[in-house]
C-alpha cells in the first residue's frame, strides 16, 4: 500500500523532490518554469517534459504536505488497479485476477515512488483497454488515443515514442487481419496523435528527447535505472508460465485477434526491461493487465489433461468478501498507528530522517554562505529542494554534453579521492565546498577523509 511503504516514501528524496520544488515555484510565480534555475551552472540546457506533472505534484505538497503526495500516489494506484480489476472481473475468476496482481507485485507494479510514470502507467490501461472495445467505434478509439497523448505529453513527455509504438502495435495488427477500413481510420490518428503530442512547452523536444538521451551510454553504464534487468529461476518460471498459457489451447493457433495483441504487449516490454530495468515497472503492469486471462486458461488446461481434474467453478462468498475485507481494514488502521511515527513534520523532512540524511548540512551550507558547492548525483536534488544551487541532480540530461555542449556529469557525479577534488576546484572558479557523502566501512573513504586532513587546500567544516 502506497501509504505504508515507507522505505518507497523515503526514496522521495530523490526525484521527487525537485519535482515537488518545481511545481512550488510555478504555483508561486504564477508561471511554468522553463529555464533552468537550480544549478549553479549557467546555460544548460533544460526539457521539462513534465510539466504537468510538477504543478500537480507541487500542488498536493503545498495543500497537505507531504500526506498530500502519498495520497495523490495512492489516488492514481488504486485507479490503475480499479479500472484492470472491473476489465477482468466479467472475464477472470477473481481467485486467478489476485492471482495476476500478486504476479504483478512480484515484479515490480506498482512502483510507489511519486514520480510522473503513474500518469503514464494510468494513461496506458485506460488506452489499452479502450482500443480492445469491440464494440467502441474506431474513432471514439481514435479521441482516446489523441487524449491520452495530449495528457502524456503534459504529464510524461519522454514516453511519448513508446506510446506510439504501442498505437502502431494496433495498427499493424488490423493491417495484418486486412481490416482495411479500421487500418485507414487509425492511420489518420496517427497525425491527430502527433498534433496532439506537439500542444505542449517543449514542442517537437518531447520526441528528440529520449533519442538524445539513449546516445549516451558511458552514463548509463553506471546509473542503476539504466542496466538490463535481471531475472531469477522463480521470476522466469513465472514469466514461461504466462506465455505457455497463450499457446495451451487454439486461441493462438486461430489467430486470435486480442490475443495476439496481448501477447505483443507483454512481450514488448519483457524486451524493454531486457534493455532497461526502469521498464520493469511496466511489464509488471501488463502482466497485471492482460496476463490474468492467461494464467486462468493455463490452469484449466493443467486441471483437465494433467490433473484430470472435473471443472468446477470456484466463488467467493458474500462472507467470505467481508471478513477479508474486515481484516484488511483492520490490518491498514494497525500499521498505518504503527508507521505514522515516520512522518512527525509531514514534511520532506521525514524523508530525509527515513534515509539517514543530515539536515544540518543543509544549514551549514546556508549559514555559511557557500555557493558553487559540490554534490554528487544521488543528493542534488535533495539540496535543490531546500533551495541551495546545486552541480547536478537526477535531471541528468541537462548536465550531459548532448544536450547542453558542456558536460556536467562524466567524472564528476561523485568524489572518489582528493585528486578528483582539485580537478573539480581546477575546473570551476570560486568553488565553495563540497558536500561528499562517506561509507566509514570503505578503505577509501577513510583515506580521502585522511588525505582532506592533511592538505593545505582543503578542510573540513561539519562532519
Amino acid at each position: 500500500l502506497p501509504l505504508l511503504k515507507v522505505d518507497r516514501i523515503g526514496t522521495y528524496v530523490y526525484d521527487t523532490a525537485i519535482q515537488i520544488r518545481i511545481g512550488l515555484d510555478t504555483l508561486e510565480q504564477k508561471r511554468f518554469i522553463f529555464d533552468d534555475i537550480y544549478s549553479w551552472h549557467q546555460g544548460l540546457n533544460w526539457i521539462p517534459h513534465e510539466t504537468a506533472w510538477y504543478v500537480l505534484i507541487g500542488g498536493a505538497y503545498k495543500l497537505l504536505g507531504l500526506a498530500g503526495v502519498i495520497l495523490l500516489t495512492a489516488i492514481l494506484i488504486y485507479a490503475m488497479a480499479i479500472i484492470i480489476y472491473r476489465h477482468l472481473a466479467s472475464r477472470c475468476n477473481t481467485l486467478v485476477i489476485f492471482l495476476s496482481m500478486a504476479i504483478g507485485i512480484y515484479f515490480s507494479f506498482p512502483d510507489m515512488n511519486a514520480r510522473p510514470h503513474l500518469v503514464s502507467q494510468l494513461l496506458m490501461v485506460i488506452f489499452g483497454y479502450s482500443m480492445l472495445d469491440k464494440e467502441k467505434n474506431p474513432w471514439k478509439k481514435v479521441l482516446c488515443f489523441s487524449v491520452c497523448t495530449f495528457l502524456m505529453t503534459w504529464f510524461h513527455g519522454g514516453m511519448i515514442p513508446i506510446f506510439f509504438v504501442m498505437y502502431m502495435v494496433y495498427l499493424i495488427i488490423e493491417l495484418i487481419y486486412r481490416e482495411f477500413s479500421v487500418v485507414k481510420v487509425y492511420s489518420i490518428g496517427l497525425f491527430f496523435g502527433f498534433v496532439a503530442s506537439l500542444l505542449n512547452p517543449t514542442g517537437i523536444n518531447v520526441w528528440t528527447y529520449g533519442l538524445i538521451q539513449t546516445k549516451a551510454t558511458d552514463l548509463w553504464n553506471i546509473i542503476s535505472g539504466w542496466q538490463p534487468a535481471t531475472f531469477s529461476i522463480f521470476g522466469m518460471t513465472l514469466i514461461l508460465l504466462i506465455l505457455i498459457g497463450f499457446g495451451v489451447d487454439e486461441r493462438l493457433h486461430n489467430f486470435d485477434k486480442d490475443t495476439v495483441i496481448r501477447l505483443c504487449f507483454i512481450c514488448m516490454f519483457l524486451i524493454a526491461s531486457c534493455k532497461y530495468v526502469r521498464f520493469m515497472t511496466y511489464f509488471a503492469l501488463f502482466v497485471f493487465m492482460f496476463g490474468a486471462e492467461e494464467i486462468e486458461v493455463l490452469i484449466k488446461w493443467l486441471s483437465k489433461n494433467v490433473l484430470k481434474l472435473q471443472e468446477k467453478e470456484v466463488k467467493i462468498s458474500n462472507f467470505s468478501y467481508g471478513l477479508i475485507s474486515c481484516l484488511a481494514l483492520v490490518g491498514l488502521v494497525y500499521m498505518f498507528i504503527s508507521k505514522i511515527s515516520f512522518f512527525p513534520t509531514n514534511s520532506l523532512d521525514d524523508c530525509a530522517a527515513i534515509m539517514a540524511y543530515d539536515m544540518n548540512v543543509v544549514d551549514v551550507v546556508k549559514e555559511k554562505g557557500y555557493s558553487n558547492v559540490f554534490n554528487s548525483f544521488n543528493t542534488g536534488t535533495f539540496f535543490a529542494f531546500y533551495n541551495i544551487p546545486v552541480h547536478i541532480d537526477n535531471r541528468s540530461d541537462l548536465y550531459m554534453s548532448e544536450y547542453s555542449g558542456e558536460d556536467h556529469t562524466r567524472g564528476e557525479m561523485y568524489i572518489e579521492d582528493i585528486d578528483s577534488m582539485n580537478r573539480f576546484v581546477n575546473r570551476y572558479n570560486d568553488v565553495g565546498a563540497f558536500i561528499i557523502e562517506f561509507n566509514p566501512r570503505n578503505p577509501a573513504a577513510n583515506q580521502l577523509v585522511n588525505d582532506i586532513s592533511e592538505s593545505d587546500r582543503f578542510s573540513i567544516v561539519y562532519d
